[in-house]
């Protein structure tokens, strides 16, 4: 997930892994059932919601921030 689509694409060629998504397309993710985990290395200010839905949708989250921060 990027906010730069043009970086997704040359990465997901470089790496041969797809589908890559924008932080437009999140709730797509998060409902597509491509996804079983989740890394966030976000700031602590910014992962107060992502990992809430994450956890509701079943999808396991490994979270770089303590979650009490939030």
């Amino acid at each position: 997930m990027t906010d730069d689509p043009a970086k997704a694409k040359q990465l997901s060629k470089k790496y041969c892994i797809g589908p890559v998504y924008s932080y437009q397309d999140y709730e797509h993710l998060v409902n597509s059932g491509e996804v079983d985990a989740v890394y966030i290395a976000l700031p602590t200010i910014c992962i107060a919601i992502i990992p809430s839905r994450l956890r509701i949708a079943g999808i396991h989250v490994l979270c770089e921030k303590p979650m009490g921060y939030v």
